[in-house]
């Protein structure tokens, strides 16, 4: 379909934010025509074999163009984009709202389609060419088969920053402040094209439309930040950053937060400096591989953690009805009427495209049959729209109120049922344990993210914990969690057994709506600070019974073979790996934040690694979906066990995992023992001086799209954060932890962006940082979320102990919970003298 209006353009990347966030539930109209026709759909589906399955693949992939015989969607949306109009990067941002649909519309019956990555894949003129990789699989038998289709007439314009002309002796003697300035004018310079062309945005006024700053505010500012080492205004502005707003005498009136969708980013040419061609894309991070001994403790030390719930549908029940509390206002008839109008017009300017882009198509088809197959198919589409203008035009207020009162019923049904559930798994990790004098400790304390640790609530109706097995080695290559005899997952249905204690959500003194402008003081009024870190306690002492399964065996009967008496202390030793006995390798948390110390972090890009260099150290469990190091072949499995596996992840080199790795002492001085570091990515950097550093206020303070919500409150993130290198885990890393060769803990792992190949994570120690005024009166808090202290904070893991139990002794409080951490006392905040 031709799109020739800008504003349609710019309507097809808004289209995801109106239906989320109208109370408008016009749409239920399309899933009831799906009930009517599901009959036939299923008897279609039942007698849709393999064989059919394999021939229509073969059809389907007969040509290589994805355009052929595929179309390209947004969530939600009648039409398919058209892709002469549209970037790889756009689409690459946009990603988890796009659908694939065959143009047969027989086949979108039989078969599903699944859009799993875009890439860019360098051609025999090493040019990268964007291409879309697709699973499709047979509803029936749920056989699958991948295929990667090209995308030859999408747009690679801007992908990524252009190196091309870049002197690299040159660049590697530029300071970071000036390495960050080439880089950052590339990143402005694709933004601000993106900006421009996909939602008209001609400067950072249209797109910043609730700040004020004149032209010499904007300088006064770009000088200040200039010297506390800040980016300017402009370039703020565009980048989505928090930024201030001026009074008449130049005063910051409060800064304001930017509430759209994130703000695209884009990969770093310097994190990928030594790959070529589509190595380039596989730098996030290595799969299921024990290079070192490093990771292999880690590995021992970190664990996947499921949370099985009972689903209330509370929340899709809540926002029905905050929905009807909209449409029983005084003003909700004036507001479904342009609403209604509003959609109408949209589906009329789709039908005029649409029959224009099929009169286009049959006028340009010579063939009679091929022709009157066109017109099939084009009466077809306007009959699908016609249906849905007539059916708005007829749809009214009361209507509207009785669909929304009609599905509060069936939610209200389901949760009767009590049949249904919901599963969420994280990343946690050993943090500390309870003294014992009474033989190996069952009282243990985990770390993860907020976001992961929200899953354990009331309706709890089981946990399971999935470990590698104590005797894993260096250079064996595991294989998904469900299918490999080295790891294990427990079950467990004893509620009782597992609690969170601390949670870093309102951890500090101050609220932002604090530092804003009075526009968002009250819409932010209520919303507080947050951390994406929790604490979960595992009392395995409350364990009474347990499941036990590994490569899809049940393996529970060597467990309960375990003395009675000691049962708790052994399942507990098990599921540790005996850490309690290993104090070599016990965890610590470094005393120092790494803006203070970044020299001890900031790697050569050239040359030999200085010998008191610090390597970082990641480990997850992210789902198997992104596993793109699987061979279906070799490691014997259907793809439906990436859906439902998890697969250990490292922050390392990805050529590591075809290479043979021997067993050896462990040492710096070999690369294979060496970590990695923080990201170059100048997208999310806040201090320009400092690759990989990022007060999140200021530039990431949303939960992805939107801002964190728990148990009815939101939270806006406010931490000191780091951008690592080399690891970008899809859903299920969440909770990684972050550590230096000397096992010191640095931060936790709780957000990716896979369209720029980087995450964030947030610091679990910062000691705050002076502006200077440049964000009125906001500056970097100062906190500790594990012992507390800081002058910005209130709450933290110690205090959550101390308030649960005063006299306890653990592993990091030995003398307990009230002295014994001296180092970790705080002085001043940060200035500037302090991090140059």
């Amino acid at each position: 379909m031709q799109f020739k209006s800008k504003n349609r353009k710019k309507f097809l990347f808004l289209f995801s934010i109106f239906i989320s966030t109208s109370a408008f539930i016009l749409f239920s109209c399309k899933q009831n025509k799906v009930n009517n026709d599901q009959d036939n759909v299923n008897k279609e589906i039942l007698n849709y074999s393999d064989e059919e399955f394999e021939k229509d693949f073969k059809n389907l992939t007969q040509s290589p163009n994805f355009e052929d015989h595929l179309i390209l969607k947004f969530k939600n949306s009648l039409e398919k984009i058209n892709v002469n109009e549209i970037s790889w990067l756009q689409l690459k941002n946009h990603l988890n709202n796009l659908v694939i649909q065959a143009k047969n519309e027989d086949l979108n019956k039989k078969i599903g389609f699944s859009l799993v990555d875009i890439i860019l894949v360098p051609n025999n003129h090493q040019i990268n060419e964007p291409k879309i990789k697709v699973l499709l699989t047979n509803k029936k038998t749920k056989k699958s088969f991948e295929y990667v289709f090209e995308l030859k007439k999408i747009s690679n314009q801007n992908h990524q920053i252009n190196n091309s002309n870049i002197d690299l002796d040159k660049y590697i003697s530029y300071p970071h402040n000036k390495r960050f300035l080439h880089d950052n004018n590339e990143y402005l310079k694709i933004l601000r094209n993106y900006l421009s062309s996909s939602m008209g945005i001609k400067n950072w006024h249209e797109l910043r439309k609730n700040v004020v700053a004149n032209e010499k505010q904007v300088k006064e500012f770009n000088k200040k930040a200039a010297l506390v080492n800040q980016d300017s205004y402009e370039n703020l502005a565009y980048k989505g950053f928090t930024i201030p707003s001026y009074d008449k005498k130049s005063n910051v009136k409060g800064l304001e937060l930017f509430e759209g969708l994130e703000i695209g980013k884009i990969p770093s040419w310097v994190d990928s400096l030594d790959k070529k061609g589509d190595d380039v894309y596989k730098t996030i991070g290595l799969a299921r591989k024990i290079v070192n001994q490093k990771y292999l403790d880690i590995a021992k030390q970190t664990f996947s953690i499921n949370l099985t719930r009972k689903n209330d549908f509370k929340k899709e029940i809540d926002q029905i009805k905050q929905n009807l509390d909209l449409w029983n206002k005084e003003d909700a008839k004036e507001k479904f009427e342009q609403l209604r109008n509003e959609e109408i017009k949209k589906l009329e300017f789709d039908k005029k495209n649409i029959e224009e882009y099929w009169n286009e198509k049959i006028k340009n088809t010579q063939d009679h049959l091929s022709r009157q197959n066109l017109e099939n198919e084009k009466e077809k589409n306007l009959k699908a729209i016609n249906d849905k203008i007539q059916y708005f035009k007829k749809l009214t207020l009361d209507v509207e109120k009785e669909i929304l009162r009609k599905k509060i019923v069936e939610f209200e049904k389901m949760t009767k049922e009590n049949i249904h559930s919901i599963s969420e798994n994280g990343t946690m990790w050993i943090l500390d344990y309870q003294l014992s004098d009474n033989g190996y400790p069952t009282k243990w304390y985990f770390g993860t993210n907020s976001h992961v640790a929200r899953a354990l609530v009331d309706n709890l109706t089981s946990f399971s914990i999935t470990k590698i097995n104590n005797n894993l080695e260096i250079g064996q290559t595991l294989n998904l969690s469900r299918l490999d005899e080295k790891i294990t997952t427990f079950y467990f249905n004893d509620k009782k057994a597992i609690k969170k204690v601390f949670d870093g959500i309102g951890y500090l003194n101050k609220k932002p709506f604090e530092f804003l402008i009075p526009e968002q003081k009250k819409k932010f009024q209520d919303y507080e600070a947050f951390a994406d870190f929790a604490v979960f306690e595992v009392d395995f002492s409350q364990i009474k019974k347990l499941y036990a399964s590994s490569n899809q065996k049940d393996v529970t009967a060597k467990y309960e073979e375990y003395d009675q008496k000691n049962f708790a202390q052994n399942l507990a030793k098990e599921i540790t790996n005996d850490y309690a006995n290993q104090t070599n390798k016990h965890i610590k948390f470094r005393k120092n934040s790494y803006l203070k110390d970044y020299k001890n972090i900031d790697y050569p890009l050239q040359g030999n690694n200085p010998s008191d260099l610090e390597y970082l150290y990641a480990v997850g469990w992210p789902r198997s979906t992104g596993d793109f190091y699987l061979d279906k072949k070799a490691q014997g499995f259907d793809i439906e066990w990436a859906r439902q596996s998890l697969s250990l992840w490292f922050n390392t080199d990805f050529s590591y995992y075809n290479k043979e790795i021997q067993k050896q002492e462990f040492d710096l001085n070999n690369k294979i023992d060496q970590g990695n570091f923080l990201s170059y990515n100048v997208g999310y950097r806040s201090f320009i001086n400092k690759p990989g550093i990022v007060d999140t206020f200021i530039a990431a303070p949303k939960f992805g799209d939107g801002f964190y919500e728990l148990n009815g409150k939101k939270y806006i993130n406010m931490t000191l954060g780091y951008v690592p290198r080399y690891y970008a885990p899809i859903a299920g890393a969440s909770g990684s932890s972050i550590r230096n060769q000397d096992n010191e803990l640095v931060s936790i792992y709780y957000s990716t962006n896979n369209g720029a190949r980087a995450g964030l994570s947030a610091a679990f120690r910062s000691e705050g940082f002076d502006y200077q005024g440049l964000y009125g009166k906001y500056n970097l808090p100062q906190y500790d979320l594990i012992y507390g202290g800081g002058k910005d904070q209130k709450n933290s893991y110690r205090d959550a102990l101390k308030n649960l139990y005063p006299d306890l002794k653990t592993n990091l409080f030995k003398n307990g919970l009230e002295k014994g951490f001296e180092e970790y006392k705080f002085g001043n905040i940060l200035t500037l003298k302090d991090i140059e």
